[in-house]
């Protein structure tokens, strides 16, 4: 049984299906069934390959009866991901951020260890460039996917991808044993990512680094001394300066 199929969610009849019918997910009419709506999203969903290699998306949906109560319906679609061939968007949407993650796994235990799944990401990339979809392509803007893989392979910016490395395994790894020293860890970090925007003054990954981490940078150097916190903060608004106010605060609070 397939997703968008005109057929009945539980038994697979025939059925009517509005999807305007109720504003929270489709309304469907089965004369075996009742009516039931599905809703909009999707309670849980898994992969995993199947006998064959198969890429095969599991799903969860919840349906909810006029009458208040809800069941969960088990579905299932084939995902299929081929290495370097695009065969759908969300495949290669899920395989990119997959080989993403994993890159930067590998890169905050050794320095650029995340390479090989970089280079994936890269193929994921490569695959796509004829697709009709957007976030692919150089030419779109400079903050889609193309720019994110470009941004971590490029070896002029590679001073970033040493500072996460420096961020998480001598710095945020070290806090329950010696917080002076993780901090120490972090500052030596977010200086080799300036030299990085450096390079390249608003380069995304930076931006996108930024977005993530620059709440857990103000929670780390509160407590921090002074003289710290001013070198740590004149760093941070140098490579962030939409938040240079928000850095600024640290300056006046006391440790």
């Amino acid at each position: 049984m397939a997703f968008g199929s005109d057929n009945c969610w539980i038994c697979n009849r025939p059925a009517n299906k509005n999807p305007n019918g109720n504003r929270d997910g489709t309304k469907v009419s089965c004369s075996y069934c009742g009516d039931y709506t599905i809703s909009n999203t999707l309670e849980a969903c898994e992969g995993y390959l199947d006998d064959t290699q198969r890429w095969k998306l599991s799903c969860a949906v919840r349906i909810r009866y006029n009458r208040g109560e809800s069941v969960c319906l088990l579905t299932s679609n084939y995902l299929d991901y081929i290495e370097n061939t695009f065969t759908s968007n969300l495949a290669s949407v899920l395989a990119f951020y997959a080989y993403i993650i994993l890159g930067f796994d590998f890169d905050s235990f050794d320095e650029l260890a995340g390479t090989p799944f970089f280079d994936k990401a890269q193929g994921v990339v490569n695959a796509a460039q004829s697709a009709p979809d957007k976030g692919w392509r150089s030419a779109e803007n400079q903050k889609n996917r193309y720019w994110i893989i470009e941004n971590i392979l490029n070896s002029a910016y590679s001073d970033f991808r040493r500072g996460i490395f420096q961020y998480h395994l001598n710095g945020m790894d070290l806090f329950s044993s010696d917080a002076v020293k993780a901090r120490a860890g972090i500052s030596e970090g977010v200086a080799l990512i300036q030299k990085a925007y450096r390079q390249k003054p608003g380069l995304f990954i930076i931006s996108l680094f930024m977005l993530a981490k620059s709440d857990e940078l103000i929670s780390v150097f509160t407590p921090a001394p002074m003289v710290e916190k001013t070198k740590v903060v004149n760093i941070l608004k140098s490579i962030d300066p939409a938040n240079s106010a928000k850095y600024n605060q640290l300056l006046t609070t006391s440790p």
